[in-house]
């Protein structure tokens, strides 16, 4: 995917008048995040820096409005997500981007869906937007932050099962639920990476 600067400049447009200032920031950051990933491992640079521009698009909507629109874009809705509107963000976004951006790009739009609840068969560009939004520079620190950052340039699967383990300590620690294909996606990456 060739991006233009005249389409960039849109794209952050758009962006900026969908999510908060903090927001916008931190989506420039994981843009930056995602491209670098990208590069390294040899994938396209410019989808990765669109869906890391992109991922949080409809982040910033309330819970209401991200069921309106998930039921208004066919997407389906498991008591998790009735229960849970916020990680209805990352489907929700895939579909803003796909109809209001006009972008087509597959492999873009997959890695914002599932950016939030990954998937046990995600590919490697998923991946790498998934671990970007979490590793970015702005991100608050935590103590295993460093360690999952230099394991997502050197082992992205394993990286990713890092990630889920560390989330799922946070979610429960708070009391909060963890979703099933969560469970299963940490479960596959957790046996690939051993």
């Amino acid at each position: 995917m060739i991006i233009t600067d005249g389409q960039w400049r849109l794209w952050q447009q758009m962006l900026r008048q969908a999510v908060s200032k903090r927001r916008y920031e931190h989506c420039l950051r994981v843009a930056g995040e995602a491209a670098q990933l990208a590069r390294h491992y040899g994938l396209n640079e410019e989808s990765a820096r669109l869906a890391g521009l992109a991922h949080d698009v409809a982040r910033d909507l309330p819970a209401a409005e991200l069921l309106e629109r998930a039921v208004c874009y066919g997407l389906m809705l498991g008591a998790e997500e009735i229960a849970n509107p916020i990680i209805l963000h990352a489907p929700v976004g895939a579909a803003i981007v796909e109809r209001e951006w006009q972008i087509k790009d597959t492999a873009v739009l997959t890695a914002i869906s599932l950016h939030t609840v990954p998937a046990p068969d995600m590919d490697e560009f998923s991946q790498l937007i998934y671990l970007a939004d979490l590793i970015e520079p702005g991100r608050k620190k935590w103590p295993e932050l460093p360690q999952l950052r230099a394991m997502s340039y050197r082992h992205p699967r394993r990286a990713m099962a890092k990630a889920l383990e560390d989330a799922f300590c946070y979610l429960t620690a708070c009391n909060t639920f963890i979703h099933p294909r969560a469970r299963a996606a940490y479960e596959s990456f957790r046996k690939e990476a051993t």
